[in-house]
C-alpha cells in the first residue's frame, strides 16, 4: 500500500470500516511509514480533543433566524423586467407614428397646381419637338447619301 492509499482509508481505519486483507495492509504501511504513521496521531488527537469538548444546545432562536434564511424572497416581477417591457411599449408608439405621419402625407390634398396643362401646349410642345427631330433626321440621312453617292463616284 502507497502514502496515497493510506490517506483515502485512514478515516475508515479509524472507525473501524476496514477488515480483512485491506486491514492488514494499512496496518502494515502504518508500521513502515512514519509520516503515514504520524498523520494517524494527529488525527486520532483532534478527534480525542472534540469528543472532550461540550455539546451546546442551540437557542430557539438561532433556528428560526436559519429557517428565514433559507426561504426563498419574494420575487418582483415588475422590478425584474421593465426593460423588455418599455422597449416594446416604445417600438409600438415609434411604429404608430411612423404610420400616422406617412399615412397623413400620402392621404393629404395635393396642392392646385399654378397653371393647369393646356391641351394645346401639350400638342404645341411635341410638334416643336417633333420637327427638331426630324429635321436632325433628314440632316443626317443627307449625309448619309452624300458618303455613299461619294464611294460610288469613287471619291
Amino acid at each position: 500500500m502507497r502514502c496515497r492509499d493510506t490517506r483515502r482509508f485512514i478515516f475508515d481505519y479509524l472507525e473501524g470500516r476496514l477488515s480483512g486483507k485491506l486491514k492488514e495492509e494499512f496496518e502494515a504501511h502504518l508500521n513502515q511509514c512514519a509520516q503515514c504513521k504520524e498523520a494517524r496521531e494527529k488525527i486520532k488527537e483532534q478527534e480525542r480533543l472534540l469528543c472532550g469538548l461540550k455539546q451546546v444546545k442551540a437557542p430557539s432562536r438561532l433556528w428560526n433566524l436559519i429557517e428565514t434564511g433559507l426561504k426563498p424572497k419574494p420575487k418582483r416581477f415588475l422590478l425584474l423586467r421593465p426593460k423588455p417591457a418599455l422597449a416594446f411599449a416604445a417600438a409600438i408608439l415609434i411604429l404608430l407614428g411612423l404610420f400616422v405621419t406617412i399615412s397623413s402625407r400620402l392621404l393629404a390634398p395635393k396642392p392646385p397646381m399654378d397653371k393647369p396643362p393646356v391641351e394645346s401646349d401639350l400638342a404645341l410642345y411635341l410638334e416643336e419637338h417633333t420637327w427638331l427631330e426630324n429635321e436632325n433626321l433628314a440632316s443626317s440621312d443627307a449625309l448619309l447619301l452624300a458618303e455613299a453617292s461619294a464611294r460610288e463616284n469613287g471619291g
